[in-house]
């Protein structure tokens, strides 16, 4: 199966082993210059975009620590209340418990438009 998967690639390199590049590519192969391609980062860390984008890095490394807290972390931490509880406390509690919860983080985050789209 590996053999299969791997027979497009090696008909690519067969392939491009063959073709010659153009004389316009080189030029612009040359053109390109280390500068350039730290170009970007430059103009994003400039005077002007540099506090937007400090910002909005640190915001993204929020939501991804939120992201990764939710996924992760409230599945365990709902696993471990499941097992504290032992055979007298059934699983279904902590699932009551999540839904209780649930629905009071939904009723407080709502946005002011909500109401309306309702």
């Amino acid at each position: 199966m590996f053999i299969v998967g791997g027979l497009p690639a090696l008909l690519l390199a067969w392939i491009r082993h063959g073709v010659t590049e153009t004389g316009h590519l080189d030029k612009e192969r040359k053109s390109c210059t280390v500068v350039g391609l730290w170009r970007p980062f430059a103009i994003l860390f400039s005077d002007q975009l540099r506090r937007r984008t400090i910002v909005n890095a640190l915001l993204m490394l929020v939501s991804i620590c939120g992201l990764w807290a939710g996924t992760v972390y409230v599945p365990a931490a709902i696993t471990a209340v499941a097992e504290a509880g032992g055979p007298r406390r059934p699983a279904s509690c902590a699932t009551r418990f999540v839904g209780r919860h649930d629905g009071f983080v939904r009723h407080h985050s709502r946005l002011p438009g909500d109401a309306m789209a309702r």
